[in-house]
C-alpha cells in the first residue's frame, strides 16, 4: 500500500467513524488547509492542526457521512505531492435531512507521512443547498446561467459533446486538457494537466461549476 493510499484509507475511513482525534492525526502541526471554492461566510484558509480540528469537530456534527467512493490517486512529478479525485456516496446533513452528495479533488503535500498542505476543490453550490440556503437550493441540479463552466476532457468523445451543446445554449464555458482544443478558437480552452499542479489555478479561475 503507498502512502497516498494510507493516507486517504485513514482519512475516509476515520471521517466515516467520526473519529476526529485519529483523522487530525494524519495532519503536521503547522499543516496549512484551502478551500478555494468555499462560499461567502465559510472560512477558505485554515492553518494549524489545533484550527484544523476545531473546523472539522464542528463539520462532524452538520454532516453525516456514511459511504465515499473509492480514491482515484495521482502521483505527480513530486513525490511528496498527490491528487485524490474521490466523492461522497451516502451523506447527509444533520440539521436539514437533505443529501450530501459532493465530489472532491483534493491536493495533498506530506512530509515525513504527514499532511503539511491540502487544498480541497469541491463545488459550493452543494453545501449551500444541501444546508438549506436558499441561494443554494437545488443549484447541484442545474448549471446557472451567468457562471462558468469548465468541462475537463473537453476534447473527449461526452466531454466534447456537453461542451458543444452548453455553448449553443450560451453558456460561458471553458474547456481544460493537455492538448490544443479540437473548437480553435469557438470556445475557450485551458492547458490542465492532472501531474502538473501549475495548470490547476489557471484553468480553475472564475470559474464556478465543473464537469469532468
Amino acid at each position: 500500500m503507498t502512502t497516498a493510499t494510507a493516507i486517504m484509507e485513514t482519512f475516509m475511513k476515520s471521517f466515516i467513524e467520526q473519529d476526529i482525534d485519529r483523522w487530525i492525526e494524519l495532519f503536521d502541526e503547522n499543516v496549512v488547509f484551502e478551500f478555494p471554492y468555499a462560499p461567502d461566510g465559510y472560512p477558505r484558509k485554515l492553518e494549524g492542526k489545533a484550527a484544523l480540528y476545531r473546523h472539522v469537530k464542528e463539520l462532524s456534527g452538520m454532516i453525516k457521512i456514511d459511504l465515499f467512493t473509492a480514491p482515484a490517486i495521482h502521483q505527480t512529478l513530486d513525490p511528496n505531492v498527490f491528487i485524490a479525485e474521490f466523492g461522497i456516496k451516502a451523506g447527509r446533513t444533520v440539521k436539514t435531512g437533505k443529501p450530501y452528495l459532493q465530489n472532491y479533488i483534493s491536493v495533498i503535500e506530506t512530509k515525513d507521512g504527514k499532511i503539511v498542505h491540502y487544498k480541497d476543490y469541491w463545488n459550493p453550490l452543494v453545501v449551500l443547498a444541501a444546508l438549506g440556503d436558499e441561494s443554494g437550493q437545488g443549484a447541484d441540479n442545474r448549471m446557472a446561467e451567468g457562471k462558468k463552466i469548465l468541462i475537463t476532457g473537453g476534447n473527449g468523445k461526452t466531454g466534447s459533446r456537453i461542451a458543444r451543446r452548453l455553448a449553443e445554449l450560451g453558456h460561458d464555458v471553458r474547456t481544460a486538457g493537455r492538448g490544443k482544443s479540437i473548437f480553435g478558437n469557438a470556445i475557450e480552452h485551458a492547458h490542465f494537466d492532472w501531474f502538473d499542479e501549475s495548470t490547476f489555478d489557471p484553468a480553475l479561475q472564475g470559474v464556478d461549476n465543473i464537469y469532468r
